[in-house]
């Protein structure tokens, strides 16, 4: 992930009833405490419906990065912040971003919500990925979503997967019809590529779409 992609302005979340209709809420757990002075938390979005998986490394498909919601690594202070992700034909550079501001009455993030010090929840309308794309890209209802850290220059840290980072091989997320109730959750298994630093060590999330 390029350190230039989570470098962006951001509005801060407010009041949004959690799992109301057309909301999906994103639950991120990490091993130690949350520490948003040193690391972002990175929930990617491939809406394409592809089916494919917007993993850690961007070189295993462009094509299957198109949102991103950042918390942390804005001097300390948990901030949600969204991205759209498009490559620019014939720029040369690859994957390229871009701020999407949201209304504040569209977004709540919740820190260690269920009383975990290394835990936060983000609800959120899905409406607000319903913007156009650069390249033309459309939304459609069969999502699939990744859980990263990274540092402040945008680099991975951790993944889901059992080798983090490099894995290609997670799919727990693919295919979401939010167009239908689904309830997912994950764990890193035992035995995963080990991260140094616990706040940034994925122990595991949970996506929740209410139609």
């Amino acid at each position: 992930m390029r350190a230039a992609a989570l470098v962006l302005a951001f509005v801060l979340a407010t009041a949004l009833p959690a799992a109301a209709a057309g909301t999906m809420m994103l639950r991120f757990r990490v091993n130690g405490p949350l520490d948003f002075t040193k690391v972002r938390y990175v929930m990617l979005f491939n809406t394409t419906g592809n089916g494919m998986e917007p993993y850690a490394n961007p070189m295993t498909g462009f094509s299957n990065y198109s949102f991103a919601w950042v918390v942390g690594g804005s001097g300390g202070i948990a901030q949600p912040q969204l991205l759209q992700y498009f490559a620019a034909a014939g720029a040369g550079t690859g994957l390229q971003t871009r701020p999407i501001v949201v209304p504040p009455q569209f977004v709540q993030l919740l820190i260690t919500s269920s009383g975990a010090p290394g835990e936060f929840t983000l609800t959120f309308n899905r409406a607000i990925f319903n913007v156009p794309s650069p390249t033309g890209q459309k939304l459609s209802p069969i999502w699939s979503v990744n859980f990263v850290t990274t540092d402040l220059a945008g680099n991975p840290i951790d993944a889901n997967g059992t080798t983090g980072i490099t894995d290609v091989s997670f799919l727990t997320y693919a295919r979401i019809n939010t167009a239908q109730s689904t309830d997912l959750h994950y764990f890193k298994p035992a035995g995963s590529t080990a991260v140094s630093n616990p706040s940034a060590a994925i122990a595991q999330n949970e996506v929740i779409n209410n139609p």
